[in-house]
């Protein structure tokens, strides 16, 4: 879990955020199995929504939802959701993988092409590069997509 957050001293929610495109050949974007069920855990045991956001530098945005609107059952572009499956290449094949469809994300925030091409360097598709700690760069120049 990346933060917690309290409102009016009243809700609270807490959150993870993945520096992480959508899949290139299907509408969809997830998280490692293992990391969904820690979440899943962490909102039953301490009754609080859980939210997971995705920055997309491809496409701009930061988009995503509580896991209880993720976690609905639905059809899309013949696809059943939530969807589990083992990535088959690279040096996490095998690890299984919790998909959800683009359509069941909430954009959030636009991001510039400048900070998206920032952030590219925390992406997990970057193999052959060094990560780095986001802490290190994020300096959040969002452009709200509206008020919440």
């Amino acid at each position: 879990m990346d933060m917690l957050a309290i409102k009016d001293k009243k809700t609270t929610i807490a959150a993870d955020v993945k520096t992480k495109t959508r899949r290139t050949h299907y509408d969809d974007t997830g998280v490692n199995q293992k990391h969904f069920e820690l979440y899943q855990q962490f909102s039953r045991n301490h009754n609080v929504d859980f939210y997971i956001f995705f920055v997309d530098r491809v496409l701009g945005k930061i988009y995503g939802n509580r896991l209880a609107v993720l976690e609905r059952p639905c059809w899309h572009q013949g696809i059943k959701y939530p969807r589990v499956e083992p990535v088959k290449y690279g040096r996490d094949a095998g690890v299984l993988i919790r998909y959800w469809p683009m359509c069941a994300m909430e954009e959030f925030a636009k991001i510039s092409k400048a900070t998206g091409e920032a952030i590219r360097q925390y992406e997990q598709r970057n193999y052959g590069e060094p990560k780095k700690v986001a802490q290190e760069f994020f300096d959040f120049n969002l452009e709200p997509v509206y008020a919440r």
